[in-house]
């Protein structure tokens, strides 16, 4: 423990660093160091109070057999005050670990969707069901009349699904970037859309791909990669790779040649079956939808349902953990789930 603390304030001195001569002295800084000094002034003491532990793996293994973090024991002294220490050095080391981290937002835990009742599972037909807002009153908001429609359009419009699209040039050269203007046409043939804006009159490299080769993979994108795939999203050059620039793992396909990403759970090998460009109020091309048909589903075995016809899979929602764009640079998690039939003529 003693250790532990050393090495955490020794990281404090480490990041808070020098710029032009001078040592960097922020309040967060010092409150950091200052703790983490406090934690060894702290553990020195109970050193001295009580005899170490004769092995760490012996204290380690006692502690998971149901040992009390509440309970004094003879042997090993004060383990709730041990475990204090333990739980400071732990959590200095980790913000140190973790510079980048949002002061004031709470940890990232990876959860499964709940099945939960609907909202209003009493409402019969005809009912009101009215807006929580105190007023009635709406923004008329003529898209002629505004800069740029892009953050009112993607905040508007939400939560959607990203299509995490991966494609080859001509050349053979990988690629892959998310995209949010993407959805569903069809399941019968089952039809993918995926809208590629372009950056003035420039387009992208997924665009240049799907034009030159008429196939892309559709990655959906679940919690544990959410970072790598975001990172995707770089600039850069025609001959770079974004998928190992972001650390993904390309997979063969079967039917097509570009790679499916392996940190996905689902993909979807298409083949192009149409594109279509969308030409702003000054006859300029802004964005090209392209319509793939599916050739090729992969799915996880984990998260197959095969249910009563084999013939008729669907994916479980349960550890799928799928990912979705809102406005700005925030994305969404499905962390609860209920179910309404749908209405019938009896």
């Amino acid at each position: 423990i003693i250790s532990m603390q050393a090495s955490a304030l020794f990281e404090g001195f480490n990041y808070m660093g020098f710029s032009g001569g001078k040592l960097i002295l922020s309040a967060r800084n010092i409150v950091v160091v200052g703790a983490a000094a406090a934690g060894v002034l702290l553990a020195l003491v109970l050193r001295n109070r009580r005899k170490e532990l004769s092995r760490v793996d012996d204290y380690s293994t006692k502690s998971r057999e149901g040992m009390s973090l509440c309970s004094p024991s003879k042997k090993h002294g004060n383990i709730k005050a041990r475990f204090l220490v333990l739980a400071l050095s732990s959590g200095l080391s980790d913000a140190f670990q973790q510079p980048h981290r949002r002061h004031g937002r709470p940890l990232f835990e990876p959860t499964f969707a709940a099945e939960v009742d609907s909202p209003n599972p009493g409402w019969v037909p005809t009912s009101k069901q009215r807006p929580p807002f105190k007023s009635e009153e709406r923004v008329q908001l003529d898209p002629k009349d505004l800069t740029s429609c892009y953050p009112l359009m993607i905040s508007a419009y939400v939560p959607r699904p990203i299509a995490l699209v991966s494609s080859m040039s001509a050349q053979g050269v990988g690629n892959v970037a998310p995209f949010s203007y993407s959805g569903v046409v069809s399941h019968d043939p089952p039809i993918i859309a995926v809208s590629v804006c372009r950056v003035g009159d420039k387009t992208k490299d997924t665009h240049n791909n799907i034009v030159a080769t008429k196939e892309f993979v559709v990655n959906v994108i679940s919690e544990w990669f959410v970072n790598a795939a975001n990172h995707a999203s770089i600039n850069c050059l025609p001959d770079e790779d974004e998928m190992a620039v972001a650390g993904l793992t390309p997979m063969p396909a079967v039917k097509i040649k570009p790679c499916l990403v392996g940190e996905s759970a689902v993909q979807m090998e298409c083949k192009l079956v149409h594109s279509y460009d969308v030409i702003n109020a000054q006859g300029k091309a802004t964005t090209t939808m392209f319509l793939g048909e599916v050739v090729m589903f992969h799915v996880h075995n984990e998260l197959l349902d095969s249910g009563d016809d084999p013939k008729k899979p669907k994916v479980k929602i349960e550890g799928y953990q799928p990912m979705s764009r809102l406005g700005g640079n925030y994305y969404g998690r499905t962390t609860e789930v209920f179910d309404i039939p749908r209405p019938t003529r009896s």
